[in-house]
């Protein structure tokens, strides 16, 4: 009819505006020809300036109208990053938010970032009621919304709540499920519009080129890592879809604390895959360490070439980061990045840094996967007995002192958190890159939170993690044998935001120079902090081609298996740690009451005329593990503990042998 007739009008002028100002500014980029993305923001700006304006027709009329020919996306999750990244991206790139998902308790702040100067808004708004059995204690992710699950070894996703329109009238109560189906259906309809215009305007009347909007709803799965499963496989269940999922992947709870929990994370992983396979769908993962500048230099521009020239590869790698979070004792349960969910800082950001010693290593020529040599972790237990030393009201003073003295004796009573569920604070393991019995290439991970802090307030802030006083530490060291080696740092405690690369080479033997310096400053790009520009990076190569970007969910399956494999190890030596303690006190009461048994008796022979005898008469029996064993070294006069090393090392060698 004349109303689809002036829609279709309408919808083509404004894709001729972009088309003509996009085109000439066009520059060359990796073989064909890309728009220049700050004029087609500016384009964008402007046309969302001009559907606001009144317009004898109907500002409101056109705006539907217009709307309605832009990208579509779904947001779950309006947490820090999603108001921060993620949105700004979508609304310089054009895309409507056709709904976003979060829960009611986020409310009032949603409403404030929503009502800022200029921000667009999306077409419909769903706040989700707390999940059943959650309490009042719903926990906010850092990366995603207020929660959407619960803490504890079982979660909830929340599925009813009430839907918000324009200026945010209520409109109905409804479900998460009912909105989607709402939402695929509505860009289903407009998809077929689109084809059926674009086949008519086609020479020949043949059918239109296929182009980014032929990747369906376009989901970005932005909420608490506990929910990243339920709500990736509910987008992707619903037709063809365009995922972009926030690290982690996925965070099922006690991962550090529960025995058989880490299969959890690849498990998790292959359900997501199979259900994007099942409807010709992609996935791709927000981690912006693969865009980083100074890492892309170290991987494209040193090691690929270097070891292609000269087929040495990488046969070390040891990478350190810091980031100063210091917990005070009223904050263990806090919702920013909990500890309180059974896992810390590995899936924080540790995460990241078990990615990139898997793509350095495979820039460096190692392909053999990495597996889990040694690992220690401090866990939020550790760390609580530890605060039961420290002197409160020499560090923040009589009154604050005081009360934080009081908390921590709450804490370490278990009157406020079960400290057994605390999750891990640092991390150090050891990985090795293992080919049939050979040891490929080794690789070192320290990932800190207990380290320097510059936070003096005994307040909690509203960021307990990025907002107290945080320190960023950073440091990666790729070795490839005799041959070179890099070293790229950063250290905000003398200067903010700057890394630094050096770079030496056996210049008596390979030619050329000696050493190399390099500096990457974090504003170089003009976007903010570099963990915000590069996020912004992938979420534009996303828009532009999905599925396709460096960071797809089929590259991670490696580091989340290695993620899974840290975990199990965690959980082993916190296990194996506690059973000692058992056995121990254990085997000291067995001892106290053999002891006061044998007194009695000789207290007994005693008084019957045998005169006196005390148990440190008995002969101690050897140990039974390792007797034989070790007679013989003893025998030679090798330190004990030089024998357990040498007796482990077998060991390990061994197991590599029969894995064989």
């Amino acid at each position: 009819g004349p109303r689809s007739d002036a829609r279709c009008r309408l919808r083509l002028v404004y894709r001729e505006i972009i088309l003509i100002a996009t085109c000439k500014t066009a520059s060359w980029r990796d073989g064909c020809w890309e728009p220049s993305r700050t004029r087609a923001t500016a384009v964008r700006s402007a046309g969302r300036e001009w559907r606001s304006a009144s317009s004898p027709i109907g500002g409101a009329a056109r705006s539907a109208t217009l709307r309605a020919t832009m990208a579509a996306a779904v947001v779950l999750g309006l947490g820090h990053h999603a108001c921060k990244v993620h949105w700004p991206t979508l609304e310089r790139a054009g895309v409507r938010v056709a709904l976003a998902v979060d829960i009611a308790a986020a409310r009032p702040r949603i409403s404030a970032f929503l009502s800022s100067p200029g921000r667009v808004q999306p077409d419909a708004l769903l706040l989700l009621d707390e999940a059943p059995g959650s309490g009042s204690g719903s926990r906010t992710a850092h990366h995603g919304g207020e929660g959407c699950a619960r803490g504890g070894d079982e979660y909830d996703v929340a599925e009813t709540g009430t839907l918000y329109g324009p200026g945010g009238a209520v409109v109905r109560r409804t479900t998460l499920a009912a909105e989607l189906d709402r939402v695929y259906r509505e860009r289903a309809q407009e998809q077929a519009r689109e084809r059926e215009w674009d086949g008519r305007l086609a020479v020949g009347g043949g059918a239109g080129g296929a182009g980014a909007s032929d990747c369906g709803m376009r989901v970005i799965v932005s909420s608490d890592g506990r929910a990243h499963l339920a709500h990736a496989t509910a987008a992707l269940s619903r037709g063809r879809t365009a995922l972009l999922i926030d690290k982690p992947v996925s965070a099922p709870p006690s991962l550090a604390t529960a025995e058989g929990a880490a299969a959890a994370l690849v498990s998790d992983v292959d359900t997501i895959a199979a259900a994007a396979a099942a409807t010709s769908s992609t996935v791709d993962v927000l981690v912006q360490r693969r865009y980083h500048e100074q890492y892309e230099w170290l991987c494209d521009d040193v090691l690929a070439p270097f070891v292609a020239r000269w087929g040495v590869p990488l046969s070390s790698l040891a990478i350190e980061e810091a980031d100063g979070r210091m917990t005070l004792p009223h904050e263990w349960t806090h919702a920013t990045h909990s500890y309180a969910t059974g896992h810390g800082k590995l899936l924080h950001s540790g995460y990241h840094m078990v990615d990139l010693a898997r793509v350095i290593c495979n820039a460096g020529g190692v392909r053999a996967p990495l597996r889990v040599a040694g690992v220690a972790a401090t866990l939020g237990s550790d760390a609580v007995a530890a605060a039961d030393d420290v002197d409160w009201r020499r560090l923040f003073g009589d009154d604050d002192g005081e009360a934080l003295a009081r908390a921590q004796a709450a804490v370490s009573a278990g009157g406020v958190v079960g400290l057994a569920a605390l999750g891990e604070l640092d991390v150090h393991a050891i990985l090795e890159a293992v080919e049939g019995e050979r040891l490929r290439a080794t690789v070192t991970l320290a990932l800190l939170h207990n380290s320097l802090s510059h936070r003096a307030a005994a307040a909690t802030p509203a960021d307990t993690y990025k907002g107290a006083g945080r320190v960023k530490r950073e440091r990666v060291t790729a070795r490839v044998g005799h041959l070179l080696a890099v070293d790229i740092e950063r250290d905000d405690a003398f200067e903010a935001g700057v890394y630094r690369a050096r770079v030496a080479r056996n210049a008596a033997l390979l030619g050329g120079p000696a050493t190399q310096t390099e500096t990457f400053r974090l504003r170089e790009r003009g976007v903010g902090i570099d963990e915000h520009g590069a996020k912004k990076e992938l979420i534009d190569d996303w828009l532009r081609r999905p599925g396709a970007t460096k960071s797809t969910l089929a590259s991670h399956a490696a580091s989340v298996s290695v993620t899974a494999e840290l975990y199990a190890a965690v959980e082993r030596s916190t296990r194996r740690r506690r059973h000692s303690v058992a056995t121990t006190e254990a085997a000291r009461e067995e001892e106290t009451a053999a002891a006061a048994a044998v007194a009695a008796t000789a207290t007994a022979t005693g008084a019957a005329g045998s005169g006196p005898w005390t148990p440190t008469s008995m002969p101690k029996p050897a140990s039974r593990a390792g007797a034989k064993g070790n007679a013989a070294a003893a025998a030679a006069g090798v330190p004990c503990q030089a024998r357990r090393r040498a007796s482990c090392t077998g060991d390990r060698l061994a197991r590599r042998r029969a894995s064989v």
